[in-house]
């Protein structure tokens, strides 16, 4: 039983995807608002519009690092919580013997 292949399909290390997606995002936010500021550069007609967008841009993308940092410490607080009570279960079978 514990060593039977995994089935196909089967996915492994989920938790590696988020912190990618999350750094994927990032490193895109990064980008578009540089190429924003340097369109502003080069536009001075759509200077303050490109400019605003880049703030909203970074806005957007300070949100989305915050929702993953919450849904990090949310994980966390779960394991926790089953730790705590795996060692307390473990330690009521150790007094029970």
């Amino acid at each position: 039983m514990v060593n039977q292949p995994k089935k196909k399909g089967h996915r492994v290390g989920k938790s590696k995807n988020a912190h990618k997606l999350a750094q994927d995002i990032e490193d895109a936010t990064v980008r578009l608002i540089k190429t924003g500021e340097e369109i502003a550069g080069d536009f001075p007609e759509i200077k303050d519009e490109m400019l605003s967008s880049c703030r909203d841009t970074r806005r957007s993308g300070k949100f989305v690092a915050e929702q993953y940092h919450k849904m990090l410490t949310a994980t966390w607080r779960k394991y926790q919580a089953f730790w705590d009570y795996a060692e307390n279960f473990l330690e009521l079978c150790r007094n029970l013997s």
